[in-house]
This record gives C-alpha cells, structure tokens and sequence, in this order.
C-alpha cells in the first residue's frame, strides 16, 4: 500500500529537464527513467499509453502541474516518477512547472488507489512546493522537499 507519494520515488527518477525541454520531452525523458528503475522493458509501450491519454483530456492543472498517468495491464505495483523545469515550459498555452508521470496496474481492484493517488498528487503539488522544486540544486533536495511536505 502507498503510504506517500514520495514513496514512490527515488533520485533516479527525479529529474530537471533541460532550458530548452518541453513537455513531451520531459515525458520521455521520465518513462525511460521510471522503466529502468523497475525493470520495464518497454518504455515506448508505457509512454505510448499515456499520450494517447493526453490527446483525451490534458493533464495540466492550474497550479502548473502536468499529471500524465495511465492504468496498465501486466503492472503489479504502481511506477511514478518527476521531472521539474527551472522555467516553466509551455504546453497548449499554459505554463508547466512539473510533469509527475505516473502508472498504476490495470486491474479493477486498483482503480479506487489509482483514483486516490491522482488527488493525492493534485493536493501535494501546490505553486509554492513547485516554486521550491525548481529552486531545489539537485534530484535529493528536491527527493527531501517532496518528503518533507508529503
């Protein structure tokens, strides 16, 4: 059971995308990483599920916080991973501050967690913690800030 949303999550999966970097990039960039970390192999499969989710509805929330997910059948645990840009990038016209990408498994039983964890993440991520985020030298002070507010 996920006590934490930063349980879920380790340096090597907390990333700071390039200047340049958008959103796609940053989604990239943290299928790779979270897939590694588990074991996955086959990020493309992972990331190809959630941008076709992304073309559904948008993920961004106001706050500046992109929250891509997808439930995905095999899955027996739930994978997340972060990436924070020092300046927003912007997707669709609006700022992104922070992409939290995260899988849960595809099994019914899973979808009240999944439902759960998505509020979860939207109440965590406020403008300052994402303020502080980005502000945050490296993957452990950015790993402690999570932890410290979560």
């Amino acid at each position: 059971m996920i006590e934490r949303i930063s349980d879920l999550l380790s340096e090597d999966v907390v990333l700071f995308a390039p200047a340049d970097a958008g959103k796609d990039a940053a989604l990239e960039a943290l299928a790779g990483a979270i897939c590694r970390r588990a074991g996955v192999a086959d990020a493309a499969a992972l990331l190809a599920k959630v941008r076709e989710r992304e073309r559904g509805i948008s993920t961004i929330l106001d706050t500046g916080l992109s929250l891509p997910h997808a439930r995905v059948g095999g899955l027996t645990a739930f994978l997340a991973g972060l990436s924070v840009f020092k300046t927003p990038a912007r997707d669709a016209g609006r700022p992104v501050r922070a992409v939290f990408l995260f899988f849960s498994p595809d099994r019914p039983e899973d979808l009240p967690r999944h439902l759960q964890f998505l509020r979860d993440a939207a109440a965590l991520f406020t403008p300052a913690l994402l303020e502080l985020l980005a502000a945050a030298p490296d993957p452990a002070a950015a790993l402690a800030l999570l932890r410290a507010r979560d």
